[in-house]
């Protein structure tokens, strides 16, 4: 009787442990694909950022373009202002927003093109 019980404790054990086993694969493998949509996750928040700071960089510039083209008069600001806004709308575009602009030159502007 006492080999039979020996046994049984032994076949408990293997069994416990191959369940433990399993558990273990089993977490594991979750977690591993949850620790792939957190990085693609970082990923997409990057490119993200990124895209924010491009917008923001030529809306600075288009704002300093603006104000200096106002405080002087002096047509090569306005340039600014056209390459600011083509800038602009070209970003938008990269990042799949259409948008229906088309930044117009002043007439005295066109002087310069000729």
């Amino acid at each position: 009787m006492k080999i039979n019980t020996y046994y049984r404790i032994i076949n408990a054990a293997l069994i416990l442990s191959l369940l433990v086993a399993g558990l273990i694969v089993f977490i594991s493998v979750t977690q591993s694909g949850k620790v792939a949509k957190t990085g693609n996750d970082i990923t997409h928040t990057q490119e993200s950022l990124r895209a924010v700071n491009k917008i923001t960089t030529s809306l600075l510039a288009l704002q300093s373009g603006n104000r200096a083209f106002l405080l002087t008069g002096i047509n090569n600001f306005c340039w600014i202002l056209i390459l600011s806004k083509i800038q602009l709308v070209n970003h938008f575009h990269g990042y799949g927003f259409r948008i229906n602009i088309r930044p117009k030159i002043p007439k005295n502007l066109l002087n310069y093109l000729t």
